[in-house]
């Protein structure tokens, strides 16, 4: 979910102007003696907070609890930052955890959804306040990175960058010979088909650790929509090798690859089987550039939107701590004498690699996002430039994969 329009209020000079004056006073309550937080809701407090929520983002139908109730239940209350006024939630800003595993490092992740305000108090700072408190408690909680289905002022603002850049194609029937692959079987998930796609999932670079009982509520979200989920697994030669997800419009008129596991052939052949199998007119896929999807897909030459991005932005908290828990990336990647020989830190809101007297900065958080993840075409001339290892580095060891939020979207 993205932040409704309390961003275009704050990125004026007088929304900033009431940001900082609202982010002074302490988290109780206001000198009127009505106004509560930012702090984490209360449990009587949770159904004045679908309320505002279901109003904000399902007015045309639909159920923020049902769909998302791993979040808007009690065990998730800590994580669910509001402001109260008068006893109703009129302000908020939500998140989750999530243990991720990044070519085989273990990282934790915060994804942020559900952020709005009510639309008589917009313009307040509120979704600012409420920002810097969630970032407080997401520290608090070993966060290493923080993952926005949003990517407008306020997070910009606050240091989030577009998170991977990612190419839009799209399929229409019925698919052309190159989507075809012989021996391809597609069946409609089962039960008992839960173990293997998280088999699947376990194979992937970048993927979230997702334990049974999590990928059996995530699934339950996404078929509570108004327009449940449809899950397909594919096999070949009787072997079960991938699987993916598909929503559909509100219009019923297009679907979404919304997530996919396994190998990519046999990805794109099982859609093609079910388009043409259930008479889809046209399916999107948003997929990052360097995934092998978005070469197949580029070889079968279906229409694209070049360097579109979903708006999604990220932040990485501390460089230095994150570029540590990735050591054993480094050294398998680049060589255990170049990577041990490097010196990561935290630079303000960027960071700093050293090699002895060589030093590459990082100028910020979005100069980091390039470095690690995204565009790495300016960030690998600034590495060729500092020369040494560390150019050595860059071009062994980055850009590092990234998965996009699929079924743990918020």
């Amino acid at each position: 979910m993205t932040v409704a329009s309390t961003e275009r209020r704050e990125g004026t000079h007088e929304g900033r102007r009431l940001a900082d004056a609202a982010a002074k006073p302490g988290q109780g309550r206001g000198a009127s003696g009505r106004v509560a937080g930012p702090r984490p809701v209360r449990p009587s407090e949770l159904p004045s907070l679908l309320r505002l929520l279901d109003g904000i983002f399902r007015a045309g139908g639909g159920s923020m609890a049902r769909e998302h109730g791993y979040m808007y239940g009690r065990a998730n209350a800590p994580r669910l930052r509001v402001i109260v006024r008068r006893g109703e939630v009129v302000s908020h800003f939500g998140f989750m955890v999530w243990d991720i595993s990044l070519l085989g490092a273990d990282l934790r992740m915060a994804s942020v959804g559900g952020v709005g305000t009510r639309e008589e108090r917009r313009g307040a700072g509120y979704a600012t306040r409420l920002l810097r408190d969630a970032e407080a408690a997401m520290r608090d909680e070993g966060v290493d990175l923080v993952l926005v289905s949003g990517g407008r002022g306020l997070y910009r603002r606050n240091g989030y960058a577009p998170a991977v850049r990612c190419e839009t194609f799209a399929l229409r029937r019925p698919p052309g010979p190159p989507l075809r692959r012989a021996g391809v079987a597609v069946r409609a998930f089962r039960p008992r088909d839960a173990a293997t796609l998280a088999r699947l999932c376990a194979a992937e670079p970048a993927r979230y650790r997702r334990s049974r009982e999590q990928m059996a509520q995530l699934m339950a979200g996404r078929l509570a929509r108004p327009i449940p989920d449809r899950y397909y697994l594919v096999s070949v030669a009787g072997q079960d090798v991938a699987w993916f997800d598909v929503s559909t419009s509100p219009d019923g008129r297009s679907r979404q690859l919304w997530e996919y596991a396994g190998d990519r052939a046999a990805v794109l052949a099982g859609a093609s089987a079910v388009m043409r199998r259930e008479r889809w007119e046209l399916l999107r896929a948003t997929v990052p550039a360097g995934d092998a999807l978005a070469a197949r897909l580029r070889a079968a030459g279906c229409a694209q939107t070049p360097d579109s991005l979903p708006e999604h932005t990220f932040k990485v908290f501390d460089f230095g701590a994150f570029m540590d828990k990735l050591r054993p990336v480094w050294r398998e990647r680049a060589g255990a004498d170049c990577a041990d020989a490097l010196r990561f830190a935290r630079a303000g809101s960027g960071g700093a690699i050293r090699d002895g007297r060589r030093v590459l900065r990082l100028a910020d958080s979005a100069a980091v996002a390039a470095f690690l993840f995204g565009d790495h075409g300016p960030a690998a001339a600034a590495a060729r430039r500092t020369g040494g290892r560390i150019a050595g580095f860059a071009q062994a060891a980055l850009p590092l994969p990234f998965m996009l939020p699929g079924m743990n979207y918020v």
